[in-house]
């Protein structure tokens, strides 16, 4: 049976973008041990990334 991304808790899924972003866990073992599909793990921190990206002003200004 597969979670939905918003059947988690707000800070299990920054625990899982954190321990992703470290390089301590793939998206394939995140998406295994929450009963997440790969693809919700992967969106999930996609959208982060482009979240994150897009408040950061382009080095060097």
């Amino acid at each position: 049976m597969e979670i939905s991304n918003y059947g988690l808790p707000r800070k299990v899924k920054e625990r899982m973008i954190l321990e992703y972003l470290a390089g301590v866990k793939t998206s394939r073992m995140l998406s295994e041990e929450s009963g997440m599909s790969l693809h919700a793990v992967n969106k999930m921190i996609s959208r982060h990334k482009a979240k994150f990206l897009a408040t950061c002003p382009p080095a060097g200004l």
